[in-house]
């Protein structure tokens, strides 16, 4: 911030920031990201804005800073997990189950051949 590389910051879920540095930057650094764990975002917005001011930045040409809220999908369905995990080896059990009883013939005959056929002879 003090040379003035930094391009904009990013404040994601209120929780860390990035910290986006301009292409025009010292070779080691150019077009890189920095990540910043926050405690508070709005002292960490103030802290920012009067760092400029001390510096003498006109508040035109302050950093900007965004606010951006991003989902984590795989943390969204976790909590669900469990459930699936169940339902879906029971889904196709009873698809296997049902799959030959009553109705048209397939290729086991009219009715399949399931543990429900006991007494029916298959001819062959």
């Amino acid at each position: 911030l003090m040379k003035g590389y930094v391009d904009k910051i990013q404040i994601v879920n209120k929780s860390y920031c990035r910290v986006h540095i301009r292409q025009d930057a010292e070779e080691a650094r150019s077009g890189k990201v920095a990540i910043i764990k926050l405690g508070a975002p709005q002292a960490f917005e103030a802290k920012i804005e009067q760092l400029q001011n001390e510096m003498g930045v006109a508040p035109i040409d302050h950093v900007p800073i965004q606010y951006v809220n991003e989902t984590d999908y795989l943390q969204e369905m976790l909590p669900h997990l469990p459930s699936l995990l169940i339902l879906i080896p029971l889904i196709l059990a009873a698809r296997a189950m049902s799959g030959g009883m009553g109705g048209g013939g397939g290729p086991t005959g009219p009715g399949g051949r399931n543990m429900f056929s006991i007494g029916k002879a298959i001819p062959s």
